[in-house]
Order: C-alpha cells, then structure tokens, then sequence
C-alpha cells in the first residue's frame, strides 16, 4: 500500500509538470532534437508527439522540447508505475497463495462467530457457516446482514425464523478444527467421487462446494462423513472465498456444529453499521467483477490489437523515410514531414 501510494503521487507530480518542463541553458542553443537527429533514426512516438505539437501551433523548437519532456515524463512514469503494480500484483498472488494452499487448524477453546436472523432458536445441530477472522466477520455483517433484514417477511412465510432483527452468534470450539486447504479438499473430492459413483453429485469440487448451502442432500452428509475420516471436521467455504462477491479469507464451514461448538451468546448486529459496510461491499464486488470482465476482454483483443498498432507504426514510418530518401536536402523535420503527409493522406494517422 506504501508503494502504491508513492508511486500514484510521483504519477500526480509527473502528470502536472509534464506541459511546464523547460529547458535552461545556453542563450541560444537550441534544446531538444537537433538536426543531425532528423531521418529514420528518430522514434516514431517523438515524431508523432512534435507534430501533434506543432498542430497547435507552436513554433518547430517549442514542439521538440514539449517532446522531449513529455517522453522523459513518460519513462519516469512507466517506471513508477511498473513498481507499483509489480509489488500490488505480488501482494495479491500471495494473498490468493494462502486462501487456496493453506488450511485452517483451531485449537479446542478458540472463538468463531456466525451472522444468522435466528438468535436463540439458531439450531446448530447440522453444517454451520462460520467465521474466526475479523474482518471476514465484518463482511457477513455487512451484505449478508442486510440480505436477512431485506428478506425478514419471506424467511417468516417460509418458517424458517423472519426476525427482522439479525445477530452474531458467538460460537468457543469444544475441539481442535481442522479444514484443508482448497487444494488438499479438491484432490479428497476427486477420490470421494471415485468411491462413490452411484452418487449424484457436481463434476467439480469447486461447484459441489458452493452446492454444500442445500439441505438434505445425501451427498453432503456422506462427503462430510469422508472428510471426517481424513481427520477433518470443517472446510473452507470456496464461494464465499471467490464467487460470491464477499471475497473472505478463512471462512470455515463446521460438518456439525452441535458436536464442534458451544454457544456463548448473541449480540444484536447494528443495522446501520451493517447497511453502510453492505453498500461498501457492494461497490468493491461489482469493481472486482467489472474488472475481470474488462480484464479478460483485454487479454482477448490485446494480440490482434497488438498486431494492428504494429502494422500502421511501419507504415508511417516508411512513409515518412521515403520522404526523406526522395528529398535528402530537405529542412523539414521528422514532425513537419508526418503533418505534410498526413494531410494529403499519404500517412495513416
């Protein structure tokens, strides 16, 4: 976050004195790209950037030098910026390392807490979704708080509690926990299925995961009988960790609460906090989802855009060589050439 934040106020600095660099030197001397530099061996970019320059009317050596400091702006931007994202995208590969590859392992004694609109009637006697960190527990607070208040006259119709009031239930551990990694679970799954084929169950361990919500479904208690064979009593909840938006760490789905956990109490959950932690979470769930759309698409066009963008470089640039091959005596600079070009459509934008 430092490094972010380092590098996004050289960004701002760079950005807001890119149009005022000027040069100081000589009386005179002129600063920037010099004659002898003129012809094939100037980059396209600083020939393009000079006659965009000199389209707003100034004057050929004011052009040169905008170019200049622009292109060095740009370079010490580039590196930044390539900083900051390198360390942004290492931080995060390691923070997705840890949610798939590490597993959770609680002493007896330890505090876990669920988010429920039941309070005293919660019945713990089957699978329980809970929490042990605190900032996932933040994040149930928040979106999944809101969803019971939101959804209190429809869980009353359907008998399943329809207080509209939502608690944290606060759950000590009567035993050591142990859930897998998602790593480890996705191997145990592939041998479960290979045991059990007459079972009907998802071709992924992932969807059989998120699937674990129902109730009543053969397959759950038995997968649930097979890990506890494999000396676990819990596993991690994989679409709460990655598909459903609230993007938690360590939440841990226990095979049988009753036999696991102890009640120590219920507390009210504050709706207010809840509803402005929930529209927070909201916003970042639906950036992250834009975002992966947008990245994908990215990935998809980057090597035929990639491709285009080479093309129309060549072409300009050969454009603007023959020029000067025809004209060896010629006093127009690179950036002159590509506006004479251009306007008679002899160069590709």
């Amino acid at each position: 976050m430092v490094d972010n934040l380092k590098a996004a106020l050289l960004v701002e600095e760079l950005v807001s004195n890119s149009d005022t660099l000027t040069h100081h030197g000589v009386k005179g001397m002129k600063w920037g790209v010099r004659k002898d530099e003129y012809g094939p061996s100037q980059s396209l970019h600083r020939t393009k950037l000079e006659a965009k320059y000199l389209r707003k009317g100034m004057s050929r050596l004011e052009a040169e030098t905008k170019a200049a400091g622009r292109i060095k702006t740009e370079k010490m931007l580039a590196g930044a910026v390539g900083v900051a994202v390198i360390g942004g995208a290492a931080y995060k590969a390691n923070v997705e390392k840890g949610k798939y590859f590490t597993g959770v392992d609680l002493k007896k004694g330890s505090e876990l807490k669920n988010i429920n609109p039941f309070g005293e009637k919660i019945n713990t006697d089957r699978r329980l979704y809970t929490t042990f960190l605190d900032k996932d527990t933040k994040k149930y607070e928040g979106m999944l708080a809101e969803a019971y208040r939101k959804n209190g006259r429809k869980i009353s119709k359907n008998g399943f509690g329809g207080n509209q009031e939502v608690f944290r239930t606060l759950l000590t551990t009567t035993e050591d926990i142990k859930a897998p990694s998602q790593h480890e679970a996705k191997k145990l799954y592939k041998e479960f299925k290979k045991a059990n084929p007459n079972l009907a169950m998802a071709d992924t361990y992932k969807q059989f995961n998120i699937d674990l919500v129902g109730e009543g479904i053969q397959a759950n208690s038995k997968f649930y009988d097979f890990m506890k064979g494999k000396g676990y009593n819990a596993i991690l909840d994989m679409n709460d960790q990655y598909v459903s938006g609230y993007n938690t760490s360590k939440p841990l789905i226990i095979f049988n609460a009753k036999s696991s956990l102890a009640i120590k109490g219920h507390e009210k959950v504050d709706p207010i906090l809840s509803k402005a932690a929930s529209s927070k979470q909201q916003k970042v769930a639906a950036f992250q989802v834009i975002g992966k759309a947008v990245v994908n698409q990215q990935s998809k066009n980057a090597l035929g855009v990639g491709a285009v963008q080479s093309i129309l470089r060549t072409r300009q640039t050969k454009a603007i060589n023959k020029y000067f091959k025809e004209h060896p005596n010629s006093d127009l600079s690179p950036a002159e050439v590509y506006n004479m070009l251009y306007k008679t459509r002899k160069v590709p934008k």
